[in-house]
């Protein structure tokens, strides 16, 4: 009976042990599942907040490319029309900047703006005045910027027909021409604060806030050109290199199909 009873008892323990030994396997199997899962979806948002940040890194480089490329613009026409100097020419960007900030109008309205008037008056100061009043005008009629100062430029060389088409009287009541003077005063007068008004309302403070994250992207931007220029320096050599080379070619696509 006593050799029975071990037997028995050998049984069960060993039976209880498997049991346990299985239930562990099964555990450490579940769990080693369930790390690999958290493991592929951590590499894909990982691989997902890399690709992203690229992207992001990519257009804030290529803002601040075309940024670069609007204020060598506008300071060629300023020094050629207006003859600024670098100083006039620095100071123009930094008001287009505060301007852009205080009422929500981005840089590249802005820039063609004062470049047209600065052509059309040959002074840097008048031309910034001219914007301001154009500023103005378009928040309180509703005309876009580019047309406002259009017309305006034409009237600074005796072409008033473009401003009579945005609605501005240009006659008085005797039917007669006004001057330029006149028609500017009135403008003046009658618009004044518009671009205030517009730019403290709830859509006008969204324009504000798109304007600065656009300086920002920008600045940003300007950081990574240095970086950016040597990415594309190699990527231009590579691509001689292969184009030059078509078997690599040939070599490189197998491999990427094998990943």
């Amino acid at each position: 009976m006593a050799a029975g009873r071990k037997i028995v008892i050998e049984f069960l323990g060993k039976d209880n042990t498997a049991r346990s030994v299985a239930s562990v396997e099964n555990r450490y199997q579940k769990l080693g599942s369930k790390m690999q899962r958290i493991g592929r979806a951590a590499g894909l948002g990982l691989a997902a907040g890399l690709a992203l940040t690229a992207r992001a890194a990519v257009d804030a480089g290529k803002a601040a490319a075309e940024d670069e490329a609007a204020q060598s613009k506008l300071a060629q026409t300023l020094k050629t029309a207006a003859k600024a100097t670098k100083g006039s020419v620095d100071q123009s960007e930094q008001w287009i900047t505060s301007l852009g900030k205080q009422f929500g109008i981005a840089d590249d309205q802005l820039r063609p703006a004062l470049g047209r008037l600065a052509v059309a008056t040959g002074d840097v100061a008048k031309a910034q005045s001219l914007t301001r009043l154009a500023m103005d005008v378009s928040a309180g009629s509703g005309k876009s910027l580019e047309s406002v100062t259009t017309a305006l430029a034409k009237a600074q060389n005796g072409n008033l027909s473009g401003l009579g088409r945005l609605g501005v009287k240009i006659k008085d009541t005797d039917g007669k021409t006004k001057s330029l003077d006149q028609i500017t005063k009135e403008l003046a007068k009658t618009y004044d604060g518009a671009a205030s008004k517009a730019a403290d309302t709830t859509a006008g403070k969204q324009k504000k806030l798109s304007v600065q994250y656009g300086e920002l992207k920008e600045q940003i931007g300007t950081q990574l050109l240095p970086v950016m220029q040597k990415l594309t320096d190699i990527g231009l050599k590579v691509v001689d290199w292969l184009s030059k080379n078509p078997e690599a070619v040939k070599y490189f696509g197998i491999a990427i199909a094998a990943l």
